[in-house]
């Protein structure tokens, strides 16, 4: 089972999103990477063990 947990910067860019198709887009992402956790680009050095998924301008 994966645990979602949103950062207070991610919340607070996110509420101020007025664009409705770019929210939509946001919202798919996050249900997929729920869905398979491996998505997205492996980071290496400082941030290895995350994921790096792009959705512009968002990464």
């Amino acid at each position: 089972m994966v645990t979602v947990a949103f950062e207070p910067l991610f919340e607070k860019t996110i509420g101020k999103i007025k664009d409705n198709i770019l929210i939509k887009k946001i919202k798919n992402q996050i249900r997929k990477i729920i869905e398979n956790p491996e998505t997205g680009k492996p980071m290496r050095y400082d941030r290895k063990g995350t994921r790096e998924d792009y959705i512009q301008p968002f990464r």
